[in-house]
This record gives C-alpha cells, structure tokens and sequence, in this order.
C-alpha cells in the first residue's frame, strides 16, 4: 500500500518510529537484518524544495567538482553521497556499530569532533536515509555544526 508523503502513515513513520520513542527503538534494534519500507519522493518535490540536480561528477580540478557537459557551481559545503553501501573505511579510526555504520548518534561522531554524518540508516528515524526524512537529521547537524563554530569564534571587546 502506498500513501503519499505528508498522510497518516509518513506521520508514523517520521514522527513515531524514531530513537525517541520506545518502539521507534525497537524497530531500530532489528533493522539492518530486515531493510526498510519504500517511501516514494516526486522528482517534482525534490525540485521543488529547491535542489538543483546535476550530472554524475566526474573527478576534481583545483579542489572544485567536475561534470562533463555542465558548469558545477562553487560549492559552500561538500555531502559525500554514497548510496547504499558508505564505503568509509578511508576514514582512519571512525567507530563503527556493529553492522559496519559510523556509531554516530544523530550524526555526531563525539570521538572525532568536526566529523557529522547524515543520510544514514535509522540515524534517528526510520526515514533518515530518505530525502523525505533527512531534513531532521541534517537540520540537527547543521544546528550542532553552528554551535560549535560559534564558540570557536573569537570575541570583541
């Protein structure tokens, strides 16, 4: 059955299916050995919500993105995308649980400062690795990013 983002069941699996909640927990514990259920995001809410899609980008030049037959603008920020399979084991020392994810509570990775995930499986919904449902996550690492800025911010007198 398929209900489309924003009715009841989006509203379960976002809003109550989370760490935050003792079956949210629950259905965390057991989820990497069952998978997920499939929630259907419109290309047409993705361009919508404002995110310029581009080619697949094919290497660096002078640390900026290369893609063939497009200008890649200037990036403020880099989100590493890597599908279903994170490949971080370049990442020397990263925690990992014990299903192979970096041990990450809501994407902060606390033993290496700096370091902040999102998009991860159940990072703390069931809907983290969707574009419907990473907004929360990314939006608390985004929050906890500032934070951490701001005290590293010298002040006037």
């Amino acid at each position: 059955m398929f209900l489309p983002a924003g009715g009841l069941y989006w509203a379960f699996v976002n809003g109550v299916l989370t760490r935050a909640t003792p079956i949210g927990r629950k259905v965390a514990r057991g989820f990497h050995s069952r998978g997920a259920p499939l929630i259907r995001i419109s290309m047409k809410q993705v361009t919508d919500a404002g995110v310029t899609l581009l080619p697949r980008i094919t290497g660096a030049t002078d640390g900026l993105p290369v893609a063939s037959g497009t200008v890649v603008p200037r990036p403020a920020t880099v989100i590493w995308g890597t599908g279903y399979r994170p490949g971080l084991d370049w990442i020397a020392d990263l925690p990992l649980d014990e299903h192979g994810l970096p041990d990450a509570p809501r994407g902060v990775v606390a033993s290496m400062p700096g370091l902040y995930f999102v998009g991860m499986p159940f990072q703390y919904a069931l809907t983290s690795q969707l574009l419907g449902g990473v907004g929360r996550d990314a939006g608390y690492v985004a929050g906890r990013v500032a934070n951490c800025s701001e005290s590293h911010v010298p002040h006037s007198s």
